[in-house]
């Protein structure tokens, strides 16, 4: 061999005559590769947890308004709790989710009781106005009632010894009208041993130059005859948030936002940093 061919080969080059099999070589291990990174992503690992979340979503009247994104606020969520469920599915760990829902407003509903995750269809729907026979006022205390009665039946039918936890993802755009009565239950379910809470604060975008009127109790409607200065507006979505804030477990499990993309961020973090499993 000359000498400017071994100077050659030691930079990496092989005779002509094996470029065929170095290149057939290299789609071998291109293939290796790409069923590696498949069996890896389409891995599932046998229940190792028993996750419990349980999506507490605000089915009231003002859900009906429009977010950010121009669509009813409900359906937004509805689309973003879509997508969380879908990062689930996504998980290796995903025989360890069970998932719940109730929706609420003057009434609570559970929808469908608690599932496997695998059991939950993907045209499953969380629009929770769509959800109830009546939507109207925001009463948290009957929704806190159903969840902690659905919390201590999952607890309570878990035979295969395995860690629990039940995380409750509580929606709301925030007029709650039972604040009182519904934080004394929040704060009796907090002192449950595995029982974590996270709430989501949707709130509305406040624009200047935007009217916005007062509601009337006795009615129960928009006096659309008292107009309230938009600076008042602010300062009552800061008391709403502050009440709120009191229902989550700790303060890093609250936010408020004006994008129900957030909330289902904020959704993915909450049970990541509860269960540990994604």
């Amino acid at each position: 061999m000359k000498e400017n061919e071994i100077i050659k080969s030691n930079q990496g080059s092989l005779p002509s005559k094996n470029s065929n099999a170095l290149e057939k070589f290299e789609k071998l291990q291109g293939k290796l590769s790409a069923l590696k990174t498949s069996l890896n992503k389409n891995e599932v690992i046998p229940r190792i947890y028993n996750q419990l979340v349980l999506f507490v979503l605000d089915g009231s009247r003002s859900m009906g308004s429009h977010s950010i994104n121009n669509i009813p606020k409900a359906q937004d969520i509805h689309e973003n709790v879509q997508k969380v469920l879908d990062r689930l599915r996504s998980s290796k760990n995903r025989t360890s989710f069970d998932i719940g829902m109730i929706a609420f407003s003057d009434e609570s509903k559970n929808v469908f009781g608690i599932k496997e995750l695998k059991d939950i269809s993907e045209n499953e729907s969380f629009n929770s106005m769509k959800l109830l026979e009546k939507t109207g006022s925001t009463q948290f205390f009957p929704a806190f009632l159903k969840a902690e009665s659905m919390i201590e039946e999952y607890m309570s039918n878990i035979t295969n010894g395995l860690p629990r936890n039940a995380l409750i993802l509580l929606m709301t755009d925030g007029m709650m009208d039972d604040y009182k009565v519904s934080l004394l239950r929040i704060e009796k379910l907090k002192l449950k041993e595995n029982v974590t809470i996270s709430v989501m604060y949707l709130e509305d975008q406040i624009k200047e130059g935007s009217k916005w009127y007062y509601w009337n109790e006795e009615t129960g409607e928009i006096d659309y005859s008292r107009e309230c200065p938009t600076e008042e507006v602010r300062v009552e979505r800061k008391r709403y948030s502050e009440k709120l804030k009191q229902y989550a477990s700790k303060e890093s499990l609250f936010m408020n936002t004006i994008n129900p993309d957030s909330v289902r961020n904020h959704m993915i973090k909450s049970i990541s940093d509860t269960s540990q499993l994604l």
